[in-house]
């Protein structure tokens, strides 16, 4: 139900209407999210080659534009001006200070749990190509090379485009903007609005690709837990059906005469139906509140609770010698279970190791305050408090310990 890309849904409809010029129009965000959820899964349905060739498209254009961003960054920062001035210099002079780079430090196991959750949430990405390995011609030649050369090339752009965007942005002013970092890096460095809307449509583009992506996985994932009879109506989600292109391209033209190529439709139909649900689910309210809901929703359910039960599963695999697991393997994982541990470290030293070592629950509430309906104009209003927490020691502990 969870296994799908509904908030990207809304932050690209968010951002169709900021590149048009009207922001300000909640219904038309939700039409243009349904609209995307609903058109991926019947491009996959429609014509499965054609789904492939589209992700592959939008995915150069995705490399392409971070490469343009890191590019346009290190440019800034050498001195160089696209409209605005050499705002570079000011911005690696306080951004890139090592002595303020560091001066707030957390002293707090939540709060890296945390941020392992963020970055692990930007590259949660990867596995998207493990679901459909039966669909890869000569896996086990092509699957791991490419898939190591992947993930370095998006480390690498990914690193260098958060540098690029600190070599033109002063911090302190992300914080304080409404605007994601991409806007605001476009605009401080061409200095109109003009910009900020052409990279609006780009992003929204760049989002819609994921939805292509994921909706191209998780429909397959989908039609193999409907095969193991866990779903009602196994049958019909378990099935794959010939495609509306291929039957045409037979009828209509000439073919080989190979077999015709599938899709899963009703596994299709099923992940959208659930998609524009959770967009109907978050109706009541904003487009922003809506997909922080959503995000958080996906990443806390498929990135951190899937992810903690898979890597305890291959943990007791891994050292459970009734069940004699490396003895098959035929391979040798590099770094061992290392990658496991680190996957399993949230839950077992940011919520269990605390409680045994008698610490206390600090709570912190932040009030999240948007303008009413999204409008400019609109008076500020309270819609929701993100509340925080961590273990601290106890300060008569912390007192003992001194004495």
């Amino acid at each position: 139900m969870l296994g799908n890309l509904a908030g990207n849904a809304i932050a690209m409809g968010q951002y169709i209407m900021q590149a048009a010029g009207q922001p300000d129009n909640p219904e038309a965000i939700r039409g243009i999210a349904v609209a995307a959820l609903i058109g991926a899964c019947l491009i996959h349905g429609l014509w499965r080659n054609g789904g492939i060739v589209l992700n592959n498209v939008l995915a150069i254009i995705k490399i392409l534009t971070l490469m343009a961003v890191i590019i346009i960054g290190f440019a800034v920062a050498g001195g160089a001006s696209f409209g605005n001035g050499p705002i570079g210099r000011n911005a690696v002079k306080e951004n890139f200070n090592t002595h303020k780079s560091f001066s707030r430090p957390s002293d707090d196991a939540g709060s890296y749990a945390r941020s392992i959750v963020y970055v692990v949430y930007s590259y949660s990405g990867f596995k998207q190509p493990f679901y459909v390995l039966s669909e890869v011609s000569h896996p086990k030649k092509r699957f791991a090379k490419a898939t190591i050369g992947t993930m370095f090339l998006i480390a690498v752009l990914f690193i260098l485009a958060n540098v690029a965007y600190l070599c033109a942005v002063p911090k302190d002013r992300v914080l304080g903007d409404e605007l994601d970092m991409a806007n605001i890096f476009f605009r401080d460095v061409f200095g109109n609005e003009t910009a900020p809307r052409v990279m609006s449509g780009i992003i929204a583009l760049s989002i819609f690709g994921n939805i292509v992506v994921m909706t191209f996985t998780a429909s397959r994932v989908k039609q193999e837990i409907a095969k193991e009879g866990i779903l009602p109506f196994s049958l019909h989600f378990a099935r794959s059906t010939t495609t509306p292109y291929a039957w045409l391209k037979r009828r209509f033209w000439r073919t080989d005469g190979g077999p015709l190529e599938q899709s899963p439709a009703m596994a299709l139909a099923l992940h959208g139906v659930f998609a524009v649900i959770l967009v109907a689910a978050t109706s009541s309210t904003t487009p922003s509140i809506a997909y922080i809901v959503l995000v958080l929703l996906y990443g806390y359910t498929l990135v951190v609770l899937v992810g903690f039960a898979v890597a305890s599963g291959v943990l007791y695999l891994r050292f459970s010698k009734k069940r004699e697991w490396t003895d098959h393997l035929g391979f040798k994982p590099v770094g061992g279970p290392t990658a496991a541990i680190i996957y399993s470290y949230y839950f077992v030293f940011a919520k269990l190791i605390p409680r045994l070592i008698k610490k206390v629950l600090v709570v912190e509430r932040e009030p999240i305050i948007v303008r009413q309906g999204d409008r400019q104009d609109g008076e500020w209003v309270q819609i929701l408090e993100v509340v925080e927490f961590w273990w601290a020691a106890r300060q008569a502990d912390i007192k003992e310990a001194r004495n």
